[in-house]
């Protein structure tokens, strides 16, 4: 029997790196029973930015074969319709995360439940 897999959705773009990561390991602690899918996993070579990519361009600039705009909107897209949950965490977030809404409108329209955490 194979674990069930939680998406972690949030912002990313023009975030640093801790900001963007620092609650996702957290989560994949907490959910110890769970396989945990970071959308950063390809990523890690920013480890340490202050400020990720916030455009395609800044994206496609990096000449990351990973690092595009469609790898990582076919990733996200695979990621999010084939988890058995999305957690979105917003808290704290600066502005509005595009990639995680379209991230949240696919599993919603795959029938997956979402968690969605927001400041008070």
């Amino acid at each position: 029997m194979s674990l069930p897999k939680v998406y972690l959705a949030g912002p990313i773009a023009g975030c640093s790196w801790d900001e963007a990561t620092d609650w996702r390991i957290h989560a994949q602690d907490f959910l110890y029973d769970c396989e945990v899918v970071n959308p950063l996993r390809c990523e890690e070579y920013l480890e340490g930015s202050k400020k990720l990519p916030s455009t395609n361009a800044e994206w496609t600039a990096l000449s990351k074969p990973t690092s595009n705009a469609h790898a990582i909107t076919v990733r996200s897209h695979w990621d999010a319709v084939r988890a058995d949950v999305v957690l979105a965490n917003f808290i704290g977030a600066k502005s509005v995360s595009l990639g995680s809404c379209f991230e949240l409108a696919w599993a919603w329209g795959a029938g997956i439940p979402c968690v969605v955490v927001l400041d008070d």
